[in-house]
């Protein structure tokens, strides 16, 4: 089989995946690889080595584009987008969108119930390249940035893997001149279906300062139930 798709090109012939990357494509090859000779003896060359392929395919005639696409941002080292509303984008983060974060954390009434960013935009910049290669690549979901439709930095929000590998944690930042207009419902509502088509876990859970009223009404409108406190934070679950 062959198919190409965007910069990728799937195959389980190895000639071609070594012609592919010559072509300036990204080969991906595609299990079980075609041993036969062009005469239709057994090759008996050995199995070729795969280490040098970050991706490896099995049963690729059902694979859904949607994973295709995600190989395909994470070879072309661009954001992918995951889900859009009528307001919103929300895409993963790359290195460009960190001067726009720190341009949000700069009011105060933004870190008054979370943490900041690294005082040094570098150790940010190292700290979000690592957090693309291995929450991202890991998990396949993370904390991700909303834009609006022209590409301006309206916050973040998503889910990272923490404690209790069954139940990612929800989290969300809206900035501030852009609050109290059900942003941050309309994303997290989008966040929360797509939870639960794609996300493989039992539930959803999410912490919150007691004090913070707003984020205590978000959950409550998105169906959480309040579980207990955790020091100064109240826990916050949702089960599929």
């Amino acid at each position: 089989m062959e198919r190409r798709y965007k910069s990728l090109f799937l195959s389980d012939d190895w000639d071609l995946l070594e012609k592919a990357k010559n072509d300036g494509l990204h080969p991906v090859p595609c299990l079980p690889l075609n041993s036969e000779a062009q005469d239709g003896e057994a090759n008996q060359n050995p199995v070729p080595d795969l280490s040098g392929f970050p991706y490896v395919l099995e049963q690729a005639e059902q694979v859904q584009d949607q994973y295709l696409d995600r190989i395909d941002a994470t070879l072309c080292g661009y954001p992918l987008k995951i889900l859009e509303t009528e307001r919103c984008i929300v895409r993963e983060i790359c290195e460009e969108d960190v001067p726009g974060l720190y341009e949000i954390y700069e009011d105060p009434d933004i870190t008054r119930f979370m943490e900041g960013l690294y005082e040094d935009p570098q150790q940010e910049l190292a700290y979000t390249r690592d957090y693309i290669k291995w929450h991202y690549g890991l998990y396949e979901f993370g904390m991700w940035i909303i834009t609006d439709h022209m590409g301006r930095v309206l916050g973040r929000a998503g889910f990272e893997q923490k404690e209790d590998p069954d139940y990612p944690e929800l989290g969300f930042l809206i900035r501030r001149d852009m609050q109290g207009c059900g942003l941050a419902y309309e994303v997290c509502k989008a966040l929360m279906d797509y939870a639960a088509a794609n996300i493989d876990r039992t539930g959803i859970r999410s912490f919150c300062h007691e004090d913070n009223l707003a984020s205590r009404g978000l959950l409550q409108k998105l169906g959480f139930h309040e579980m207990g406190k955790k020091g100064d934070q109240l826990c916050w679950e949702f089960d599929f």
